[in-house]
């Protein structure tokens, strides 16, 4: 909820990360930030709104759709479960 319209970044809940973007609406989308190339943690990068592996140069959207290999899957979508 902390997270501003707009924006993304990995949230860490009970222990587990997980990639987290909040549109202009307030709908917000969840992803795995785990690359699923080779498994390298995933960073948001917010000029373009995407989710970009450090490793291999892998990209995906912020709903976790493949945009640049080697990858060859989108991103697991998870959910954020409110309390």
């Amino acid at each position: 909820e902390a997270l501003p319209a707009g924006h993304g970044g990995v949230v860490e809940r009970d222990g587990e990360k997980a990639g987290v973007y909040k549109d202009e609406r307030g709908e917000i989308y969840v992803v795995s930030t785990r690359c699923p190339h080779l498994g390298c943690q995933l960073e948001w990068n917010p000029d373009e709104k995407s989710w970009d592996c450090p490793c291999h140069g892998s990209r995906f959207d912020y709903k976790g759709k493949l945009i640049d290999n080697p990858a060859q899957e989108d991103l697991a979508q998870e959910t954020l479960e409110r309390r």
